[in-house]
């Protein structure tokens, strides 16, 4: 993901879903002065975060400020599938933790601020943070998302919905940054993509190759 990424040359970042900072550890090991702003809800992770990042929260970020219970699994309490949404192999009961987090308005938060890039990796949550964070995500360049090509988060809303709210702030798909076909995704029939977005007015499908199909609602 590195590569693909570099060539972009932020100089700031918001990252939303930040877990443990794997994310930023990326960036800055090769923009070293970048200034990173970390947005993460699960307790578990942030004593991990603080190692990589001097700005950070401990919350969500959504459409409206509320509580909500972020679900972790039971097994691996600094999961990257942490969500707001179950998993689609969890029940509910035994295999997750219910951590009561806050849920802060991005365009709120940060109604003063400015990022080249804003990134939100949040386990089927992406749609809710894009619409609390529209006048925040119209003064950045770059939006990078996860695209999940089928659901693996139970009950959240399809990834096409987070591309058409981005396409109606000014916002197209201009590269493919990382495709993730695991085993872990792969058993739900799903392949992750990390799709980045642009201000520009027509989509680069050429990027997207073999996953064209799942676009065909966009223009």
């Amino acid at each position: 993901m590195t590569n693909n990424l570099l060539k972009y040359k932020f100089l700031s970042c918001l990252d939303v879903g930040a877990n443990t900072g794997q994310f930023a550890q990326m960036l800055l090991e090769e923009l070293p002065s970048i200034r990173i702003v970390s947005i993460e809800p699960n307790p578990n992770c942030i004593k991990f975060l603080k190692k990589h990042v001097n700005e950070y929260y401990m919350c969500g970020l959504g459409n409206k400020e509320e509580k909500l219970k972020l679900l972790t699994p039971a097994n691996k309490r600094k999961s990257k599938a942490a969500s707001f949404f179950l998993h689609g192999n969890q029940t509910g009961i035994d295999d997750v933790i219910e951590t009561e987090v806050d849920v802060l308005v991005g365009d709120t938060l940060f109604k003063d601020d400015q990022f080249d890039l804003i990134k939100i990796d949040t386990q089927g949550y992406e749609y809710f943070v894009i619409d609390g964070a529209k006048e925040l995500i119209k003064r950045s360049n770059y939006v990078l998302i996860e695209y999940q090509t089928k659901l693996t988060n139970k009950n959240a809303p399809e990834s096409i919905e987070s591309v058409k709210l981005l396409e109606k702030l000014g916002f197209r798909i201009t590269d493919l940054i990382h495709v993730n076909d695991s085993n872990h995704v792969a058993k739900f029939d799903s392949v992750h993509l990390d799709i980045l977005f642009e201000k520009r007015d027509t989509h680069n499908y050429d990027c997207l190759d073999k996953f064209k199909k799942y676009f065909k609602d966009i223009q």
